[in-house]
Parts: structure tokens; sequence; C-alpha cells
């Protein structure tokens, strides 16, 4: 069923991204909610489903956009593996954890991309241009990847993939 759910919400959150614009004033960044279901299987799942899930979203990444496949997919690759580095330093299912690492994944990912297109010679953007999209980017990561978290655990839960915690049981909902 882990299967079933990831491929799930890479869909869903690859639909979402490409039909929701992108702010003008922050360079035409967009959420990055496929970043935020790599960081949920990151911080919360094993390596093996983290590197799955940043495999299947960069296809999906890179499948709806005009990047050559596998760039998005390893720029995720890069992430999985810093996240993975330090998620036993974090409490891993507080909102501020997941906004401060959807932010400087964001980040991450859109340097990565910028380069790897550059040394194609696939873009030529300007330091100015590149700030402003950076911070949008990592303004919408803090935003959009406590919220692809929360709905990711939910779905996680009610599916019978992971069990709530014994805190969790009386029904109400909560995303520490």
């Amino acid at each position: 069923m882990t299967a079933v759910v990831m491929i799930f919400l890479v869909f869903v959150a690859g639909v979402a991204q490409s039909t929701i614009p992108g702010l003008a004033p922050a360079g035409h960044a967009r959420a990055p909610l496929l970043l935020g279901v790599v960081l949920y299987y990151a911080l919360l799942r094993g390596q093996g489903s983290a590197l799955l899930a940043a495999l299947l979203a960069g296809m999906f990444q890179d499948g709806l956009s005009l990047v050559p496949f596998g760039y998005s997919s390893f720029c995720f690759f890069v992430v999985v593996l810093v996240v993975v580095l330090f998620r036993e330093a974090v409490f891993q299912e507080s909102v501020v954890t997941t906004a401060f690492f959807g932010g400087v994944s964001a980040v991450m990912v859109g340097i990565g991309l910028h380069i790897l297109l550059w040394k194609e010679g696939l873009v030529h953007p300007g330091a100015a241009r590149i700030a402003v999209r950076m911070a949008g980017d990592a303004v919408l990561g803090m935003i959009s990847t406590p919220l692809v978290v929360a709905i990711a655990i939910r779905v996680d839960r009610l599916v019978g993939n992971v069990m709530p915690r014994k805190e969790d049981v009386s029904g109400d909902f909560r995303y520490v």
C-alpha cells in the first residue's frame, strides 16, 4: 500500500503544482509541492522510500516541464541525502522543521536546476533574477511543505501505512 500512496501523492502534487500559476513578483516561482512529497518521505519514512519518491517526483516534474529528464530527480536525490543526514537531530513532525527544510530544499533544488541548465546552455538568467526566484522558492517552500506533509501523514494514516501515536488516538488530528 505504501507504493500506491506514494504514486497517488506524487500524481496529485504534480498535477496541482503544474496547474497552480507561479507568482509573477517572485520570478514566476511555483509552489514546490512535489518537493514536499519528497521531504515527507525523507523526514518521516525510510531512505529507500525517500529515494524512490525523489525518482518518481523528479521524473513527473521533468515530464511536465521543458527540463531534460533526470535533472530534477538528481536534485531531489541530493536533497534526500542531506535531509536523511539531519533528520535524527530534529523534531521530524514539527511544522517548523518541515517549513525550514521546505524553504532550504526549494532553494537547493532551484540553484541545482539553474546550474545544470546553465551548463547545458539552456538558460542565461541574471543574478538579480535568480535571487528573486530563489527568494520566491524559499517562501513558497516554507508555506507549501508543511501542508503537503500534513496531507501525506493523513493519507498514510487513513490507509493504515502509519499508525497514529498513542496521544493521537483520541481522534484529534495533530500535526505536531
